[in-house]
């Protein structure tokens, strides 16, 4: 993206293309996004134009030590959804997180989703005691 920029800018500094639209045909850009390229390097120059976008990503709420004693949290008692980890955070550390903003702070603290594995509701609980100490010998 970075090189196309420069070519871009390039090719209507050296007179290869005459407008914004030949420009951003010879490279493969829509014309919108030469406008935008244009823009930005009389704007803010070629440093600008060469600087990687920002992406909103990487900003936390939390502090790191918090993180840990969420994980922790989280691991200790019965939080099985989401919407309750929001509710959790809320209260002990006074910072709100959307359902997908607490998702990816699971996944961040690679907590998965448990679920619970199902139970035969005919099951005799005095059969599978009985059961599992014979079959453990």
């Amino acid at each position: 993206m970075l090189r196309d920029r420069v070519r871009f800018i390039r090719l209507l500094k050296k007179g290869a293309a005459k407008t914004q639209k030949a420009a951003s045909e010879l490279i493969g850009i829509s014309q919108r996004q030469g406008q935008r390229n244009w823009r930005l390097y009389k704007e803010q120059g070629l440093k600008g134009l060469i600087k990687p976008p920002q992406t909103g990503g990487g900003q936390t709420k939390l502090k790191e030590s918090e993180f840990e004693e969420l994980k922790k949290d989280l691991l200790e008692k019965e939080v099985q959804f989401l919407h309750e980890a929001v509710s959790h955070v809320k209260e002990k550390y006074k910072q709100e997180y959307s359902i997908p903003g607490m998702h990816f702070v699971f996944k961040r603290l690679e907590i998965k989703k448990k679920t619970g594995r199902p139970i035969n509701i005919g099951q005799d609980k005095n059969e599978l005691d009985k059961f599992k100490k014979t079959s453990n010998s």
